[in-house]
């Protein structure tokens, strides 16, 4: 081998560890995973393909993490303290649980897409182009707004609106009455 490392020869299979000009190298020679023990139990491994595995000896992505629970997570933080956690709550349910805020940015179309239901659990939620809220849902008051963040009915429009296929305003046999409000909140 090249000047700098050192071979590690067994059961027909060698391994290389060294320095050279890029830094430190630990290098798999043959086509054979390479992995990573502690206390007696494997913990991680890297396949010959590249794919990298923690908790499982079968990586089928390029990271695969395998456990339940805490056990799976991986955490991301800013200052070593707060962290920010994805994992599997063992019903393969994919849980993100941020410190803060949970925010998904894209130069382009973002698509939440689910195969049966689609549910959102929170106190309130905007849907905005981070100035404007074009709809904002009030989960204390179970309340909707349309162009306004204070919902002040059920279903409570700022501006003016279009509606389609509707019986006729007030309608007794469904029960449901339409009303105009002016700008200080009185029916017209």
């Amino acid at each position: 081998s090249s000047s700098g490392y050192m071979r590690i020869v067994g059961q027909s299979k060698s391994l290389l560890l060294g320095q050279d000009s890029v830094g430190a190298t630990v290098y798999q020679e043959d086509n054979a995973p390479l992995y990573f023990a502690t206390n007696n139990a494997e913990r991680m491994r890297i396949l010959a393909d590249g794919k990298v595995g923690i908790g499982t000896t079968a990586p089928n992505n390029k990271l695969s993490v395998q456990g339940v629970g805490a056990t799976s997570q991986i955490g991301v933080s800013s200052d070593g303290s707060n962290w920010s956690n994805i994992y599997n709550d063992g019903s393969d349910n994919l849980i993100i649980n941020p410190v803060n805020d949970f925010i998904v940015t894209g130069s382009d179309d973002i698509k939440l897409q689910a195969g049966d239901d689609f549910e959102i659990f929170c106190d309130d939620l905007s849907i905005s182009n981070g100035s404007s809220n074009y709809v904002y849902f009030d989960g204390g008051d179970q309340r909707v707004g349309i162009g306004t963040t204070s919902p002040g009915k059920k279903l409570h429009v700022e501006g003016s609106i279009a509606v389609s296929g509707a019986e006729s305003a007030g309608d007794s046999g469904y029960g449901n009455s339409f009303y105009q409000y002016n700008q200080s909140g009185a029916q017209t």
